[in-house]
């Protein structure tokens, strides 16, 4: 991150830059990101001040809470039966035919009976 947002974050508050990576170690596995999704909890990580995770530093890569649909990926190559909930019917989609999840439901519509 280059700079701290006013309102909508854009291009120009992030910079895009290219390191060196030690090889993984054994039981570890190196990720190549091609995107990066911006979750809501995350823009108010952007602003300074105190919050009940720490606000991103200026400079520093950025880290984000959108790891589920790698973490079923990697599950399903290692033969575990994968559910994934997701907030829209269209990432319930992404999940079940893109991901290869076994099942996969919308946590927005579902109801707990004594709620």
């Amino acid at each position: 991150m280059a700079s701290r947002p006013e309102g909508i974050p854009a291009a120009t508050n992030f910079i895009l830059v290219r390191t060196e990576r030690e090889p993984p170690k054994d039981g570890e596995v190196l990720v190549r990101n091609f995107f990066m999704p911006v979750d809501p909890y995350m823009r108010g990580r952007m602003n300074e001040g105190q919050s009940y995770v720490p606000p991103f530093e200026l400079g520093k890569p950025l880290d984000g809470g959108a790891v589920g649909n790698v973490a079923g990926q990697l599950a399903k190559l290692r033969r575990c039966r994968v559910v994934g909930s997701a907030g829209s019917a269209e990432k319930v989609r992404f999940l079940r035919e893109e991901c290869g999840f076994d099942g996969a439901f919308n946590y927005k519509p579902v109801r707990c009976p004594n709620s």
